[in-house]
């Protein structure tokens, strides 16, 4: 750092006792904070893990077994049947979630937590992560569960399928509940990327209309999402989070 000494208000001094003129252009906050800083190890971990979990969540909701058969208790036995494969890929959901909002945390904290947009970003995108767990869980675990012990003698069939479905709408409800959190949040924090310049700025130009689609989408369908809504949602959150992924990569200044 260059320092420009002055010798108070003085403007000559005697023949013997001369100093020498040092010009340098001031340093400035914001010339400190333009100067590019490279990601850090942690950093580059994080868009890592962050594009990886957005790829194969989609491939393991995809995995998903789905019930195709009619009559109540026929229903109960096949999600009975299907328990195993179906936590199995509500654990492996769980843990991209995990993964996900490592990333959205580590960009967060990246572009500054004394910023109060980022702030807001991370606890509603953080709220939204906590309802995705919240239906991973209810529809993996408790779903099956319900299945089940409806399955025993001296019930009924058809009082436990509308069980399943009441827990359908529990897990519905969720889920709409995460993706318009998350979806918030990831718009909070497109907002600050934005603010950068250069690719950080593209990339947070891409990230507000990804964050913004689901949004729009559960505003138009409503509560009655059909399978095309759903994975729309899907894709848009993933392009966000590949958009995460790459501004964590990215230097901060181009």
């Amino acid at each position: 750092m260059a320092f420009l000494f002055k010798n108070g208000d003085t403007t000559s001094m005697t023949s013997d006792t001369t100093m020498p003129a040092y010009s340098a252009a001031p340093t400035t906050s914001s010339a400190i904070s333009s100067a590019p800083r490279s990601p850090t190890a942690p950093e580059r971990w994080a868009a890592c893990g962050t594009a990886l979990a957005a790829m194969l969540s989609i491939v393991f909701v995809a995995l998903d077994p789905e019930v195709r058969v009619r009559g109540s208790r026929a229903v109960l036995e096949a999600i009975a049947a299907n328990a195993p494969i179906h936590q199995g890929v509500h654990v492996a959901e769980s843990l991209f979630v995990l993964m996900l909002a490592h990333g959205v945390l580590s960009l967060g904290t990246r572009l500054g937590l004394s910023r109060p947009v980022v702030r807001f970003g991370l606890l509603a995108y953080m709220a939204g992560a906590l309802m995705m767990l919240a239906a991973a869980t209810f529809d993996g675990f408790v779903t099956p569960a319900i299945a089940a012990a409806w399955l025993a003698p001296n019930h009924d069939a058809q009082a436990g399928l509308e069980a399943i479905r009441f827990a359908g709408t529990t897990v519905q409800s969720f889920a709409t509940m995460s993706w318009g959190l998350e979806s918030i949040g990831a718009f909070a924090l497109s907002a600050a990327l934005s603010a950068d310049s250069g690719a950080r700025r593209r990339l947070g130009t891409l990230g507000l209309v990804a964050a913004a689609a689901p949004i729009v989408a559960l505003a138009v369908s409503g509560p009655n999402m059909d399978t095309m809504v759903v994975v729309g949602i899907l894709l848009t959150q993933a392009v966000w989070n590949l958009t995460c992924a790459t501004a964590l990569w990215w230097r901060d200044r181009s």
